[in-house]
């Protein structure tokens, strides 16, 4: 009888331990449903979600950090930027659901670009952007000044210039893509190009030095449809006269930031 009993109450240990003495997993909670906003002149984004009724409340994440924290009933919030990518999650207790995430690295690519003054037809003087991938391309302005978004050129000023389409008379083309002044900084720390009102239609190369890019259609008015990159002038140039120059192109319409690194 005795044994009997010890044998009970060990079954009774064994059955109650695993069925209250471990710990229940907490569940992630819903994923939001995220839209994301460039607001007015490209500097930064604010993004807006459902309330999720099984949450705490929101997370941010900026480049993989946590930048805020919020209450279940905030379903908007600021990022400043720039930044290569932003996170939101809900979460519970300490779980988090799955992210939702936006990336907004620029497409970086290296190009050579010739002057305009070089006599040879496989030497392209201009280069343009495919907006849905962000590549770059160059484009011999002799044969398709159309396609040219900008142009390196000598010929028209007295020093080496980067000019938009409208940058000379005649125009290579109808668009307003303009150039700003050299940033005294090196490709990556070129992160936030500069907003409008700081773009010309030629402005003078400096090597070494890093230059914003404008992609727009209207004359000096910003919107969502235009594009921002920058564009890296190396030290020297080749020797067979041209340019390695390295680019990088916000593919966000209207988004000025530019972070590579």
């Amino acid at each position: 009888m005795k044994k009997y009993l010890i044998s009970t109450l060990t079954i009774t240990f064994v059955v109650g331990f695993l069925f209250y003495g471990c710990p229940k997993e907490e569940e992630k909670p819903p994923t939001p449903s995220v839209t994301a906003t460039v607001d007015d002149g490209g500097g930064s984004i604010t993004y807006s979600w459902n309330i999720i009724d099984e949450a705490d409340g929101y997370g941010v994440y900026v480049d993989g950090v946590l930048e805020q924290e919020l209450d279940v009933n905030t379903t908007t919030y600021t990022v400043q930027g720039p930044a290569q990518e932003v996170e939101i999650v809900s979460y519970s207790g300490d779980e988090e659901s799955d992210p939702v995430t936006f990336d907004y690295t620029p497409v970086v690519r290296q190009i050579t670009i010739y002057p305009t003054s070089d006599p040879s037809p496989d030497h392209p003087s201009g280069f343009y952007f495919d907006p849905s991938t962000g590549e770059a391309f160059t484009v011999s302005v002799s044969q398709n000044p159309e396609d040219a978004d900008f142009v390196l050129n000598d010929t028209q000023f007295p020093e080496l210039t980067l000019c938009g389409p409208r940058g000379v008379d005649p125009s290579y083309n109808d668009e307003y893509n303009a150039v700003s002044e050299p940033t005294n900084t090196d490709f990556d720390g070129a992160e936030n190009a500069l907003p409008e009102g700081n773009y010309y239609n030629q402005e003078p190369v400096e090597l070494n030095n890093t230059m914003y890019l404008w992609i727009t259609t209207t004359d000096n008015t910003w919107d969502t449809g235009d594009h921002f990159a920058k564009i890296y002038f190396p030290s020297a140039p080749n020797a067979d006269g041209g340019y390695t120059v390295t680019v990088g192109y916000q593919k966000t319409g209207g988004l000025r930031w530019l972070k590579t690194q």
